[in-house]
């Protein structure tokens, strides 16, 4: 992944803020731009950027095996999660985001 390579990529493996590892059994499961990864249940209350992830869209984001049976919906959170990610990492939106939103 691009955003591995340049040093950017965010935590999507274990809860940035008191390193729990990620597991599909945490019962809610927030992602922040500014933590720049994934934030559990019980660390989350600081995060004022937080967004809310279902638990389909947090395996998609944790392991991409999860991304060939997802449900449509689930797809489409983390193409719009990962294009905010990215605009707030560049300051501006890349310029294929367009397409790929409007898709």
């Amino acid at each position: 992944m691009l955003l591995t390579e340049i040093g950017l990529c965010p935590v999507l493996d274990y809860c940035v803020n008191c390193r729990n590892r990620f597991d599909v059994r945490w019962q809610e499961t927030y992602f922040s731009n500014n933590a720049k990864g994934l934030i559990c249940r019980d660390c989350q209350g600081p995060f004022q950027d937080k967004i809310r992830l279902t638990n389909e869209t947090a395996k998609c984001l944790t392991d991409s095996k999860n991304i060939t049976s997802a449900a449509h919906a689930a797809l489409k959170n983390v193409e719009d999660l990962l294009i905010r990610y990215i605009t707030d990492m560049l300051g501006r939106p890349p310029k294929m985001a367009k397409y790929i939103l409007n898709a």
